[in-house]
Formats: structure tokens, sequence, C-alpha cells
């Protein structure tokens, strides 16, 4: 079974997810002169038929396989800049954005929250179960998918190992490979349970771009690169993330 994580606040009948520290004074001051805040909610921009999951089993064996499947409902998550009452009325949950001159310890709690917030909108759009099979113990393996975010089209994908106790996985090579270019954009970083590592913001294009881990963790979720508009520009940019698994 993979895990999935959900923190949220019920506020006037729309689910909230506000960061300590700036609500209280970002509110006010919104209000006193009559400008309305940003927040951001979460997006799912899976279509059905333009995503694929492919998982390759076994490798370097006389066992090795491929299963390929269309993306299930969120798995392609995004988030989005709108006013306050525009994700009031659309009943969406939505962290407030503190001020351009909110100290950076106040920004990093805000994007925290975003984060949490784009992971519990897939936790609730996907489906109870995968679709596809349990890696064995002790083999080598590969997950990737073809995607699509702002505009520009990816491969992406994550080698593992999977431990002989079936307990962990050993997360190896990961790969983001631009097939079209749009847009700019940027690889943040990639997460894993509690594993969550910056990768650099490189610019992605039509490049191929890999980071090599070596990270043992337990298995059972899922694996997200995240990429992001504007160089990665907390202030600014908007980002979008692929769940690749569950990884089990």
């Amino acid at each position: 079974m993979y895990r999935c994580f959900h923190w949220s606040l019920i506020l006037g009948g729309v689910f909230a997810i506000l960061v300590p520290l700036f609500i209280g004074t970002v509110g006010v001051s919104a209000a006193s002169i009559g400008i309305e805040p940003t927040v951001v909610i979460a997006k799912d921009f899976t279509r059905s038929g333009s995503c694929t999951l492919t998982l390759d089993m076994d490798i370097g064996t006389s066992q090795h396989k491929a299963i390929r499947i269309f993306c299930p409902t969120g798995t392609i998550i995004g988030s989005a800049r709108v006013s306050r009452s525009e994700a009031v009325a659309e009943h969406e949950a939505y962290v407030q954005l503190p001020s351009e001159n909110a100290p950076l310890s106040v920004w990093q709690q805000t994007i925290q929250a975003i984060h949490q917030l784009m992971q519990s909108k897939a936790a609730m759009l996907r489906p109870a179960s995968s679709p596809l099979p349990l890696t064995a113990c002790g083999s080598t393996n590969k997950f990737s998918a073809n995607w699509s975010a702002n505009g520009d089209n990816f491969y992406s994908s994550i080698s593992f190992y999977k431990t002989a106790n079936c307990q962990n996985v050993v997360l190896e090579t990961a790969v983001v490979q631009g097939l079209t270019s749009a847009t700019a954009m940027y690889w943040d970083h990639v997460q894993y349970a509690s594993f969550n590592q910056g990768v650099g913001c490189p610019y992605i294009g039509t490049n191929t771009l890999s980071q090599t881990f070596s990270s043992t963790q337990p298995a059972g979720y899922y694996f997200e690169p995240w990429v992001a508009n504007n160089q990665c520009n907390y202030l600014t940019d908007t980002e979008w993330y692929h769940d690749i698994g569950p990884i089990n």
C-alpha cells in the first residue's frame, strides 16, 4: 500500500492551508487598502491519453518485462496563483502568499505548505490502489513517464533497486529530459518519502538531465520530479510535478 500526506484546516466551508507568522499581518494589511490577497491552489493537469507510465521490471535478467499504462487522475499536479475569492468560489484549498518583503523563513514555510497542498490534492484524486504490480525483492527496476507541464513535454525516470528484505528501495539515477520546449522550464528538486533534494534548478529545454542519489528509502512511496518556471524564483514561479510509482 502506498502512503500519502494530508493536512488541512477548514475555514468558512473551504479548505485553507495557512502558514503561521504572516496570516494576521498580511490579511489585515490587504483588507485595509482594499487589495484582495493572492493565494495558491493546486490543480490536476493529468490528461487521459497524453500521459503514460512505464514500469521496467527485473532489468538485466531473463525475466525483464515492461508494463505501460495511461496515467491515472492525480498524476500531474501544478500550482496556480489566483485571488482568494476565486479559490473560495471554486471550493479549493489554498495557501495565502505573504508580502514580497516577508522574511525568507516565512517564504520557506509558505513554499513547504504549497508543496504539501499539491501532494494532498494528488492523494485525494489518485486511485485507491495501483494498477501496476509489485516489483520483485532483490531486483533492479525503472519507472519512467511521458508527461506535460506548462506547454512543454517531458520524459522522466527513476532507476531503483528493491532490497532483498522487500522493505526498502535504493533510489539510483533520476532523469528529466525535455522533449519539446515551448516555454522555459527548470528542474527544481525531487521528492520521495522524506527524501527531498534540490538539483540546482538547471534549464531543461530539450536537454537530458540526470542526478544520481544512491539513497535507501522505505518502499511504497511516489517519486516526484518537480519542475518550475521563472528560474525557480519562489517569489514568482509556479510548479508542476509528476507522481512516478508507487515504487514498491
